[in-house]
């Protein structure tokens, strides 16, 4: 994935990306989603997201050209006990469903007060332990960090709102690109499958299931798009 470039999609070109823009990453979280790909691609877009939102100069120029070339798996750290997910609920230093944290060498941490911090990892102050998640493709872990090193990213909580409405814009980009590829696989199979002598496609039963399931969804790849365009063009309604 790195190879091809999709590590660096948004990570601008002096630090090794291709510098475009949150709707080339949607587009390309909708093909992982078409594939349900195995990897830490989301916490790892997004912990490069929070660099390009809210880190230094200097913080960039260290760990950017590393997570767009793939040398670095990135993740985002901020869910915690209590359905904690957004930056006024972030308290302590135990984060839960961190995705690819068994192999994430920087993690990107939602601190009290609403802000991010950069944590390396460091095996004596940052413990990981596997959960049991639902999407078996996408392992989660919990994590505790305790007496790790940390350094605050200066966005602070403006950049922690940001790259929240980007992981809600490439959840959705993903989620579409899995339910478009489930029903063309299924009218594949509805042509394919006979029953009595004919296609199955051929019953109406059948037809006016897969007919609402494709007007149900179509409508949701305009809605993501113009989310990801409106992340990057259209601040005002980025959140909504």
């Amino acid at each position: 994935a790195a190879e091809v470039g999709v590590l660096g999609l948004a990570v601008p070109q002096r630090f090794g990306g291709a510098g475009q823009e949150l709707l080339d990453q949607a587009l390309a979280f909708e093909v992982l989603g078409e594939a349900a790909l195995p990897g830490p691609f989301l916490g790892h877009a997004l912990a490069s997201l929070a660099l390009v939102l809210g880190g230094t100069e200097a913080q960039r120029e260290r760990w950017l050209p590393r997570l767009a070339a793939g040398e670095l798996v990135g993740t985002l750290a901020i869910a915690e006990p209590g359905d904690a997910w957004t930056p006024e609920t972030w308290t302590h230093g135990a984060k839960l469903f961190v995705e690819g944290a068994d192999r994430a060498g920087l993690f990107v941490v939602g601190t009290a007060g609403g802000g991010l911090a950069l944590v390396p990892r460091d095996e004596a102050c940052v413990r990981v332990e596997p959960q049991d998640p639902l999407d078996r493709t996408r392992p989660l872990y919990r994590v505790a960090f305790e007496g790790a090193p940390a350094e605050a990213l200066p966005g602070g909580r403006e950049a922690a709102e940001a790259v929240l409405d980007a992981a809600r814009v490439l959840l959705a980009a993903d989620a579409f690109g899995t339910a478009w590829k489930l029903i063309q696989q299924t009218v594949e199979y509805a042509l394919a499958r006979e029953q009595f002598g004919t296609p199955i496609a051929q019953f109406q039963a059948v037809k006016h299931q897969l007919a609402n399931l494709a007007a149900e969804t179509e409508p949701m790849r305009g809605l993501v798009w113009y989310a990801a365009h409106a992340f990057d063009h259209l601040p005002e309604e980025r959140a909504r």
